[in-house]
C-alpha cells in the first residue's frame, strides 16, 4: 500500500541519509538548516520490540489521538492485504543507556520515544486487545506471546517489565486500567486518560464487529491475520539520535497522522535546535526539564488544548517581551526575536536569552494555571504562609473572573504580579478584585467589546513584570483605565438605560449578577451556594419570573397587573430570581409560589436559594413590590461594584491608540 500524502514523512536526505536539509519557515526570509542525523532503518513493529523497551519522557505531552485518529488507523488496516507492508510513520528514539534482563535473561535496551508515541501507543493497545480476544477464545499460547512481546514481560526475579511506559501523568492509568488483565475501577480524570480510555473502547468495539459474525475458528483466523498485519505489515522509519536535543531540527517536519504541531511544540523544537547549533551547554536539558514541568502543570489543571498552550505562550510573551496584542505571532515571534543567525548577538548573550526564556515560561505556567483552574488543590500553594481565609478569598475572586468569561484580558496582569511578587498574597488579591470590578463594569454591565482596554492592561502587565512600574503605579493605572471606560456617572447612565429598556432577562450577564446577589444573601444567612447549581442548564430553567410570562388565564395575576404593567415589568430585574425549579413554579399565583414553612413540595420558603427565600418578605406580588425589590437590588449593586476613583492620577501615558479602534485581536 502506498502511504497517503498526509502520513508520508516530509524529509529530504542527502549523502545516503547522513545529512538532512530543510527550509525553516517562520522568519522574514527562508533559510537552510542542515545537521548530521543517523541513517534511518526500516523495521516492522515486531522488529521494533526485539530487545527493546520504550518510555515516553515527561517532557512529551500525554496521549493526544482522538477517536477519529484511532478509527482512521484501524481503517487503514482494513485495506492492508495479508503479506503486504505499509509504511506507517517515523519513530525517533534516544537510547537511555539502560537495560534490563527478562526472565530468560535476554537484555532489553530502554529507549525514550522522542517522536511517534501516539501511533506506537495505539498499536500496543490494539495488540493487547487482540491478545485478550484470543485468550477469550482459548488461544492461550498466542495470547501470552502477544502480551509478553508487546505489553509486559518479567525479570528473572518476577518483577514486571512494561514494554511501553508512558509519561508520569498517564502511565499508571495506562497500565492499571487500559492494559490490565483485571482493570481497576478508576475513571479518567484528565483529557489524556479519557483519550486512552476511548482508544481502548474504540479498538475493542472494532474487534467485536470484525469477529461477531464468525464461529470460533473463523474468529481465531481473523484475529491471527490482524495480528500479523500489525506486527509484520506495519513498517516504521526508525532514527536513533545520540542526544534528545538533536531532534529539534527535524521534529517539526515530521507528520504524526495528520496532527499538526502546536505552537508550543514549535517553540520547543526551535530552542532545541538553537542549543545544538550554538553549542549551548545544557540548554537541551533545561528545555526538556521545563517542558516536562509545563506539560504536567497544564495537564493537572485540565488545560490541554492547543488554545490553552497558545494562551500560555502569549501570556508569557506579553508580560516579558512585547505587550502589543497584534505583534504576537506564535513561534514565529520567538524565532524572530532570538534569531540564531543574528550578527548582533554573541553566542553567550543568546545562550542567556534562551535560558531566561525557558525558565520564565516554566515559572509563568504556575500562575497561569492557577488563574484558569483556581479550584485545584495545588493552586496558589505559594501563598500557604498566609491565613487560609486569604487563600480562600483568592480562589473565590478567581472564580468570579472565570464566570465573567473575560479572563484572557487580565491573565497577563495576574501572571506579572505573581512573578514580580511571588509570595505576596495581599497584592495579588487586590489586583484580582480590581480586575473583577473592571470586568463587570466595562464588559458585563456596559457591554463594551470584549477586548476594550486590553492593550493598555497588557502594557501595565509588561511594565510591572519588567520593574518599570511599582505595584502602586500598576494599581493606579488599572483604576484610571476603569474610570476611563466606565466611571460612576457612566455606571448610573447604563443603570438608567437598563431600567428604561425593561429587558434585564436577555442581559448576557444576568445570572452572574443574580449569583453575586445570592452570595451576598447567603453570607448574611451563613449559607452556601455554588455556581454548579446553575451551569449546564438553560436560563429558562434557572431564572424565575416571579410575575409569570403568561397571565391570561390566571385571575390572581390579571387582578394585580394591567397588560401594560405586565409588559413593562415582566423582565425587570426586580421580577427575576435564581431558581432550581422553574418548571414546577410555572405561572401559579404568588401566594402558592411563596408557600409556608414546613410545606411539602417546592416553594420559595423552602428553596435552597437565599434570593428566593428573600421573596417571602413580601405577602403579595404587585407592581410596587417589583419596583421596591428592583431598588433593593440596584442599591446593592452600586455598593458591590463601587470603585473609589479619588486620588487616581492621570494615566494617559498608558492609553494605546490602537486600543481605541474596533477589532483589536483578543
Amino acid at each position: 500500500m502506498v502511504p497517503s500524502a498526509r502520513s508520508r514523512p516530509r524529509l529530504v536526505f542527502e549523502n545516503g541519509g547522513r545529512h538532512q536539509a530543510r527550509t525553516l519557515r517562520g522568519t522574514r526570509t527562508h533559510y537552510l538548516l542542515a545537521m548530521t542525523v543517523p541513517a534511518a532503518t526500516t523495521g516492522s513493529v515486531q522488529d521494533l520490540f526485539v530487545k527493546r523497551i520504550f518510555q515516553v519522557p515527561d517532557y512529551q505531552r500525554g496521549y493526544a489521538w482522538e477517536q477519529s485518529h484511532v478509527e482512521d488507523f484501524l481503517g487503514d488496516l482494513e485495506y492492508l492485504r495479508l503479506g503486504k507492508t505499509h509504511y506507517t510513520g517515523t519513530l525517533v528514539l534516544h537510547s537511555t543507556n539502560e537495560q534490563v534482563m527478562d526472565q530468560v535473561e535476554t537484555p532489553l535496551a530502554r529507549f525514550s520515544i522522542v517522536d511517534g508515541q501516539q501511533r506506537l501507543t495505539t498499536i500496543v493497545i490494539l495488540l493487547d486487545s487482540i491478545g485478550r480476544a484470543l485468550d477469550d477464545l482459548g488461544c492461550v499460547l498466542q495470547a501470552d506471546h502477544i502480551r509478553s512481546t508487546f505489553v509486559e514481560t518479567k525479570e528473572p526475579n518476577g518483577r514486571t517489565i512494561h514494554r511501553l511506559t508512558l509519561n508520569s501523568g498517564t502511565n499508571s492509568f495506562f497500565h492499571q486500567k487500559v492494559l490490565s488483565r483485571e482493570p481497576s475501577q478508576r475513571t479518567p480524570s484528565i483529557a489524556a486518560e479519557r483519550r486512552l480510555d476511548r482508544a481502548r473502547s474504540t479498538v475493542d468495539e472494532h474487534l467485536r464487529s470484525r469477529i461477531s459474525a464468525s464461529d470460533p475458528d473463523g474468529a481465531q483466523r481473523l484475529l491471527i491475520e490482524l495480528y500479523k498485519k500489525v506486527s509484520q505489515g506495519l513498517l516504521f522509519s526508525v532514527y536513533e539520535v545520540e542526544k534528545e536535543a538533536d531532534v529539534g531540527v527535524i521534529f517539526e517536519v515530521m507528520n504524526d497522522r495528520g496532527k499538526p504541531l502546536t505552537e508550543l511544540d514549535k517553540v520547543k523544537n526551535y530552542l532545541l535546535y538553537a542549543g545544538t547549533t550554538l553549542d549551548i551547554d545544557d540548554l537541551g536539558d533545561s528545555v526538556n526539564a521545563a517542558w516536562s514541568s509545563v506539560l504536567t502543570r497544564l495537564m493537572n489543571a485540565g488545560l490541554e488544548s492547543n488554545a490553552d498552550e497558545e494562551r500560555l505562550l502569549k501570556t508569557q510573551w506579553t508580560v516579558r517581551y512585547d505587550a502589543r496584542p497584534r505583534q504576537w505571532h506564535g513561534a514565529k515571534s520567538v524565532k524572530d526575536r532570538f534569531d540564531v543567525r543574528s550578527g548582533s548577538h554573541e553566542g553567550h548573550t543568546l545562550a542567556d536569552s534562551f535560558q531566561e526564556y525557558t525558565h520564565l515560561l516554566e515559572e509563568a505556567t504556575i500562575p497561569f494555571c492557577d488563574a484558569y483552574a483556581p479550584a485545584t488543590t495545588s493552586a496558589f500553594s505559594q501563598f500557604d504562609a498566609f491565613p487560609v481565609e486569604t487563600r480562600n478569598a483568592i480562589v473565590e475572586w478567581s472564580g468570579k473572573l472565570l464566570r465573567l468569561r473575560t479572563l484572557s484580558t487580565f491573565v497577563p496582569l495576574l501572571v506579572a504580579v505573581r512573578l514580580r511578587y511571588p509570595t505576596d498574597a495581599d497584592k495579588y488579591l487586590s489586583i484580582l478584585k480590581l480586575c473583577e470590578m473592571y470586568a463587570f463594569r466595562v464588559f458585563a454591565f456596559k457591554e463594551t467589546r470584549s477586548d476594550a482596554g486590553q492593550a493598555t492592561l497588557f502594557k501595565v502587565a509588561n511594565a510591572t513584570m519588567n520593574k518599570e512600574k511599582t505595584y502602586e503605579q500598576a494599581v493606579n493605572a488599572i483604576r484610571w483605565e476603569t474610570r476611563r471606560r466606565c466611571d460612576n456617572e457612566e455606571f448610573e447612565r447604563v443603570l438608567r438605560h437598563r431600567i428604561e429598556a425593561a429587558d434585564w432577562y436577555n442581559w448576557f450577564s444576568l445570572r452572574y449578577f443574580l449569583y453575586e446577589y445570592e452570595i451576598h444573601r447567603s453570607k448574611r444567612y451563613r449559607g452556601d451556594v455554588t455556581w454548579d447549581a446553575l451551569t449546564g442548564n438553560d436560563k429558562r430553567d434557572t431564572v424565575e419570573h416571579i410575575l409569570p410570562q403568561t397571565i391570561d388565564k390566571i385571575a390572581y395575576w390579571k387582578a394585580k397587573f394591567s397588560p401594560e404593567q405586565h409588559r413593562s415589568l415582566l423582565n425587570d430585574i426586580g421580577n427575576l430570581t435564581l431558581t432550581r425549579y422553574n418548571p414546577t413554579l410555572s405561572n401559579r399565583p404568588f401566594p402558592e409560589k411563596r408557600g409556608k414553612k414546613g410545606q411539602i413540595g417546592f416553594c420559595y420558603e423552602n428553596s435552597p436559594f437565599y434570593g428566593e427565600r428573600e421573596l417571602c418578605e413580601w405577602s403579595d406580588w404587585t407592581p410596587e413590590a417589583i419596583r421596591e425589590r428592583r431598588e433593593r437590588l440596584l442599591d446593592w449593586a452600586r455598593r458591590r461594584w463601587a470603585v473609589d476613583f479619588g486620588g487616581v492620577q492621570d494615566g494617559t501615558a498608558e492609553v494605546d491608540v490602537e486600543d481605541d479602534r474596533e477589532g483589536v485581536e483578543d
